[in-house]
């Protein structure tokens, strides 16, 4: 029989896993806002995006990247402008 090995990854290799950004979050949460903003346009209020973008600038990119892949459809409900502005300055670095 063969010896079942743990993988444990480098310092260096967890720091580039947690920069990445979870393509199937992003995804869902492209899609959850956009038909909430078919169906409450209220929800976009791109006064309020801005000032939510403006606060944004200050995270470096692995923190915007942390706080889509730690949210849900429920944060995006809550706080559609919020995770709007995220994908605004996500969009403005061209890190998609």
């Amino acid at each position: 029989m063969g010896e079942i090995l743990e993988f444990k990854p480098s310092e260096n290799e967890k720091r580039e896993f947690d920069k990445s950004l979870n393509q199937h979050i992003f995804t869902e949460m492209l899609i959850f806002l956009t038909e909430l903003k078919k169906t409450d346009p209220r929800s976009y209020d791109l006064e309020n995006i801005e000032i939510r973008k403006a606060d944004l600038t200050k995270s470096s990119d692995e923190d915007l990247f942390t706080r889509i892949n730690d949210s849900n459809k429920d944060d995006w409900k809550k706080h559609p402008s919020y995770y709007h502005a995220l994908i605004a300055e996500i969009k403005s670095r061209d890190l998609i």
